[in-house]
């Protein structure tokens, strides 16, 4: 009981002494986001009252630096009006718990205070409360005064205590004369977006997507719960140091896709211009990815097109920039019809990159490209060559120029080595010359290119049929060209009927060749038409007329016998009857 009654006379002196001074005292204390900061007790005197302190302002300045406790430093600076001294009491702290412990050295207590972080993902907020008091934190420098009789003056009315305040990140959170507390919603800026896109010839494309946050912001980021949130949409997300942020690479169309679908929301034909995008989908759609590639010896053709936004993805951040950065690299040494990219601002050049721009976050993103290199088929004719003993060659032949392909001779040898065609290639300069030779004879397989027995059964001939159905794409995809195509056969065959397309011919629509020795078909028409052939032939059956041959000498040969014998007995008839 005498603590108490002791405690409070003690209180109630220094306040006395504080007020006869005139004395203000007020806190400011200052966090930042990972609990560092600082408070700073300020003890506002009249110059008027100076007289009133035995020793003036210096002395004050001396009992308050010698009595402070360790973490305390002391200073003393004219008020802006000059009419005051004010005396900062100042303590740093590097975390909430240093602040706990440094507080504690200061009050004596144990103090309450609670700072309660909520993270979710790129999204924290901040409860803040705290049980101690100004009273508290000056109650080592009313012991100071006490002990050292540094006051003068009248005991009424005791000292003001002014209105404190909290910031919060340079923002002021709370104001009062109670103990502080405050709530901060904050979120981590998200301050670069960027896209990497490559496509190669042949191997699947791939896109990176970066992430970037300002350094002081990236380091508070709970990363395990910023993880779950960017693995909602790709779990190939990870943490990326580079840009102080995240990234994920997708790889394929089909990752790209699967991404986007989530991350993006619905698109209309109404957005984009789609008739120089060359792409066709439906309305509503997420997002869109055409990507055809193909490739031979002979051409590449390189036609991929994406269509997407990042709407929905982006609302899990709070956003400090208002560009997407996209970097796009397709193959340069491509001829390219389409070549279509949506970059509504200019960014630096890069050496790698062929594309480079930007465009606004809310926009809705569109590329498309179509470009391809191939060689130009000046001539391509396929000749059938027929002999009169049945059998032929089919040879398809072709004069390419490389134009924009480097192709070589031996490149094109290899590509067609599982051919069963015998294959010749010729290179001269930027020509090449190719042809593919085929065999074929009587054969009794169907399937064969080779002339076939027809069904139809004669004593005094036999018939063949020859029948081919060509495609020259089963050679090269071409698009539409000439193709010359030319049916040749010696005069000597018996020709039955003779169709080409579907169409009946005679001898009378072949050319007569070389005296009257061969006929010729000759027909012109599109690389994207079939090429269809009929022959029906007749060939005398040797058997057949062998037969009769062997018949007829048979029967000569017996009616000379018969005659000759008749004449014989005629002749001995006669003598016969001379004789009787």
């Amino acid at each position: 009981m005498k603590r108490k009654v002791l405690f409070a006379c003690m209180l109630l002196f220094c306040a006395v002494v504080l007020s006869a001074c005139g004395a203000k005292v007020h806190t400011e204390t200052t966090f930042q986001k990972d609990g560092s900061g600082k408070r700073i007790t300020f003890l506002e005197i009249k110059k008027k009252d100076e007289g009133k302190i035995n020793g003036g302002f210096s002395k004050l300045k001396q009992v308050l630096n010698e009595n402070a406790p360790s973490c305390i430093s002391v200073s003393q600076e004219e008020s802006e009006d000059g009419k005051s001294e004010i005396f900062e009491l100042k303590y740093d702290f590097k975390s909430i718990e240093d602040y706990k412990e440094k507080t504690e050295l200061i009050t004596g207590k144990s103090p309450d205070i609670q700072w309660d972080k909520l993270e979710s993902g790129f999204s924290n907020s901040l409860r803040y409360t705290e049980t101690i008091s100004t009273r508290d934190l000056i109650e080592w420098m009313i012991r100071a005064v006490l002990d050292t009789e540094l006051y003068t003056g009248s005991e009424d009315n005791l000292y003001e205590l002014a209105e404190n305040k909290v910031d919060f990140e340079e923002e002021t959170v709370w104001t009062g004369s109670e103990n502080p507390f405050f709530t901060v919603n904050s979120s981590f800026q998200l301050e670069k977006i960027a896209v990497y896109t490559t496509y190669d010839k042949t191997e699947e494309a791939s896109k990176k997507i970066q992430l970037g946050f300002a350094y002081e912001d990236f380091i508070l980021i709970n990363i395990e719960k910023a993880l779950e949130v960017l693995k909602r949409y790709s779990e190939n997300f990870k943490v990326d140091r580079s840009c102080n942020g995240f990234s994920v690479t997708l790889n394929g169309q089909e990752e790209m896709k699967n991404f986007f679908l989530k991350a993006s929301d619905g698109i209309t034909e109404e957005e984009l211009n789609w008739n120089n995008l060359n792409v066709e989908f439906e309305s509503g759609v997420p997002a869109y990815f055409m990507d055809d590639r193909k490739e031979s010896v002979f051409m590449q053709q390189f036609r991929v097109a994406e269509v997407y936004n990042f709407h929905n993805f982006l609302k899990e951040f709070s956003l400090a920039t208002d560009k997407i950065e996209d970097y796009v690299l397709v193959p340069e040494d491509l001829e390219y019809k389409i070549a279509n990219i949506k970059h509504v601002y200019d960014l630096t050049e890069s050496e790698y990159y062929n594309y480079i721009g930007a465009y606004p976050v809310l926009d809705t993103y569109y590329m498309s490209f179509l470009g391809s290199e191939s060689v130009t088929f000046r001539e391509i004719e396929v000749r059938y060559e027929m002999d009169s003993n049945l059998t032929g060659t089919r040879q398809v032949s072709m004069t390419i120029e490389k134009g924009n392909r480097d192709v070589h001779r031996q490149e094109v040898v290899d590509f067609y080595g599982n051919r069963e065609d015998k294959i010749s290639c010729k290179e001269e300069g930027d020509i090449l010359y190719l042809s593919f030779v085929k065999d074929f004879k009587v054969g009794t397989e169907e399937g064969e290119l080779s002339f076939q027995p027809s069904e139809k059964k004669y004593l005094h001939k036999r018939q063949y049929r020859f029948a081919d159905v060509f495609d020259i794409n089963s050679f090269v995809e071409l698009e539409e060209v000439p193709v010359k195509y030319v049916v040749s056969i010696p005069a000597s065959f018996q020709l039955d009927n003779f169709y080409v397309q579907g169409e009946k011919f005679g001898k009378a629509g072949l050319k007569n060749l070389e005296q009257g020795e061969r006929y010729e078909y000759e027909l012109e028409t599109s690389s994207q038409e079939e090429f269809a052939v009929v022959y029906l032939i007749s060939a005398a059956n040797i058997l057949f007329y062998g037969i009769v041959i062997i018949i007829l000498l048979l029967l000569l040969g017996t009616g000379g016998t018969v005659y000759f014998w008749l004449k014989k007995e005629k002749q001995t008839e006669e003598e016969s009857g001379d004789w009787r």
